[in-house]
């Protein structure tokens, strides 16, 4: 699963114009024609941990801002599943797809380059 960066929305998408990829990140498609990036997550002046001290922050952008936004819903998504299941997670494919089918769409009648 791919994931792309947009600007921060801190109360979500009100619509579809309120989502833009960011000129840093991937716009897609791939040179055979898929579409991506899968999925986009918050990806600019996000908050995170510094490596100065052990109660360091600072303001990072990047697609690698956003691809743990992602995976860290994802993986609360999984420990749900596994609650209700026996301690078995989604295999890879049903997470991505319930990821990529019930994000916010941004509106595009044809394929797109991402849900939020």
């Amino acid at each position: 699963m791919t994931v792309g960066a947009v600007n921060p929305l801190p109360f979500g998408p009100a619509n579809s114009q309120d989502i833009a990829i960011v000129s840093f990140s991937s716009w897609g498609p791939t040179n055979d024609g898929r579409v991506k990036p899968d999925i986009v997550a918050d990806g600019v002046d996000v908050l995170s941990c510094g490596s100065s001290g052990p109660a360091s922050y600072i303001t990072l952008s990047g697609t690698s801002m956003a691809a743990p936004n992602v995976t860290g819903s994802l993986y609360l998504l999984q420990e749900y599943y596994a609650q209700k299941n026996g301690g078995n997670f989604m295999r890879a494919a049903t997470l991505k797809g319930l990821a990529c089918h019930t994000a916010f769409d941004a509106g595009n009648t044809e394929p797109d380059n991402g849900c939020y």
